[in-house]
C-alpha cells in the first residue's frame, strides 16, 4: 500500500504519490486499509491537493463525503470535549486532553485531517472517584460494570455523555503491566492548544512523545495512523531526546517508535538519535516486523501470544518482563472485559479466576 504510506510521509513527495496513484488497481482496497488505518481524511486532503486528475470520480465524491462527515463529527467532538472539562474544572478536578482534538489540532494542524472515535481525559489518580462523581452528576453513563474503576488492573474507564459521545476517563495512560509513560512532574510541563477558540491542556511535547510510543507499543503498531501521530509530533515541535532515551525502562518502545517514524514517514528524528536506535538490535528487528506485517491483514495482534511475546520483546528490563508477565495473568483490565457482576467482597475472586480466562483465550484461538 504504497500510496498510504506517501499519504502519511511527513512532507509528500507530489511525483512520488502521483506514481503510487496511478500504480492502483484495487480503489475498494485502498479505501478499506486507509479506513482501517484511520488515514481516509489525510488520504482525500493529499489527493485534493497533489493529483486529482488522477482519481476516478466515484472515489473522489466518496473521499470528499467522508472528509466533511469526519470534519463534522470532529467538531462536534471537540465541542463534548469542552464541555467535559469545563464540567472538571467546575468541580475542582484538574484534567488534561490527549489524542483526540487537541492532538489533531497540536500536531496536525487541523482538527479534520485526523480520525478519532472518542475523547481520552486524564486526571490524577487521586482524583479518580470525584471526576467519575462529577461527570455521571452531568448525565454522562458509566459502560461496563459498577465499580469497574475500582478494579487494580484498570487505568480507565469508559462514560457515555448525553449526546452519546465515548469518553475514556484515565488515571494514568498505561495499563499497569506496562511502564508509565507519565509522571507526576507531567502536570508541570502541560502545554495548551487551541480546540474552538478555547485554550485545553495536554501534555508537552515530550510527555506526549511517551504517551503516543506507549500507546504505539501497547496496540504493537498495528495502525499507520498511530506511527503518523508520532511522525507529526516529531515534525510539529523539538523534543528533548536525551531525557527520553534517558529512561531505561521505556528506551527500546521509544527506540522503536523513532525508527518507524523515521524510516516510514520521514519524520525528522535528529540523525544521531536514529544511529542510537540503530544499535538496539531488538527494537530494529521489532521495526522491521511492524513494517513487514503492517498490510498483510495480520496486523492486529495485541490480543495474541504473539501480541504478547512482542510486548516482552519491547520491555528492556527483566524486572519489567516479570511484571508484564504477572500483571497480564493475574490482574483484571477493561480491555480484556473482565467485569463480573460480584459483590465488592467478593472482587479478589478475579485475580484467582483471570489465568483459567487468559488460558481459555488462548487454547480457544485458531
Amino acid at each position: 500500500m504504497d500510496i498510504l504510506i506517501q499519504t502519511a510521509r511527513i512532507g509528500p513527495d507530489p511525483v512520488a504519490l502521483r506514481r503510487a496513484v496511478e500504480a492502483v488497481t484495487n480503489w475498494d482496497a485502498v479505501l478499506a486499509e486507509a479506513s482501517r488505518h484511520g488515514l481516509g481524511p489525510l488520504l482525500y486532503w493529499r489527493l485534493k491537493h497533489c493529483c486529482p486528475d488522477v482519481v476516478p470520480s466515484a472515489v473522489s465524491e466518496d473521499l470528499r463525503e467522508a472528509f466533511h462527515a469526519n470534519a463534522a463529527r470532529n467538531l462536534m467532538m471537540a465541542a463534548e470535549l469542552l464541555a467535559v472539562m469545563g464540567w472538571l474544572e467546575a468541580g475542582a478536578v484538574a484534567a488534561l486532553a490527549f489524542k483526540g482534538p487537541t492532538l489533531a489540532a497540536w500536531v496536525y494542524g487541523d482538527i479534520a485531517l485526523r480520525e478519532f472515535c472518542d475523547l481520552d481525559i486524564l486526571v490524577r489518580p487521586a482524583d479518580r472517584a470525584r471526576a467519575i462523581s462529577l461527570l455521571t452528576d452531568n448525565g454522562c453513563r458509566e459502560r461496563g460494570a459498577a465499580g469497574a474503576g475500582e478494579l487494580s488492573g484498570n487505568c480507565e474507564i469508559v462514560l457515555t455523555t448525553p449526546n452519546g459521545c465515548n469518553v475514556d476517563l484515565h488515571w494514568a495512560t498505561s495499563p499497569p503491566y506496562f511502564p508509565p509513560s507519565e509522571n507526576g512532574s507531567a502536570w508541570d510541563r502541560l502545554h495548551r492548544v487551541d480546540v474552538a477558540g478555547t485554550l485545553v491542556p495536554t501534555f508537552g511535547a515530550d510527555d506526549l512523545f511517551a504517551c503516543l510510543a506507549l500507546h504505539g507499543a501497547r496496540h504493537c503498531w498495528a495502525s499507520l495512523g498511530l506511527i503518523g501521530d508520532v511522525a507529526n509530533l516529531v515534525r510539529a515541535t523539538s523534543l528533548d531526546w536525551d531525557a527520553l532515551l534517558a529512561n531505561r525502562r521505556t528506551g527500546r518502545m521509544f527506540h522503536v517508535a523513532a525508527l518507524l517514524a523515521c524510516d516510514l514517514l520521514s519524520a525528522p528524528v535528529p540523525p544521531e538519535i536514529v544511529a542510537k536506535a540503530r544499535r538496539d538490535a531488538v527494537a530494529v528487528r521489532l521495526a522491521r516486523r511492524v513494517r513487514r506485517d503492517l498490510f498483510n491483514g495480520d496486523g492486529y495482534i495485541e490480543g495474541r501470544p504473539s501480541g504478547a511475546l512482542m510486548h516482552l520483546r519491547m520491555t528492556a528490563t527483566l524486572r519489567d518482563k516479570a511484571r508484564y508477565v504477572w500483571r497480564r495473568a493475574l490482574e483484571a483490565n477493561q480491555t480484556d472485559n473482565d467485569f463480573l457482576p460480584l459483590h465488592p467482597r467478593l472482587r479478589p475472586l478475579l485475580h484467582a479466576i483471570r489465568p483459567f480466562r487468559v488460558l481459555a483465550k488462548i487454547v480457544s484461538r485458531p
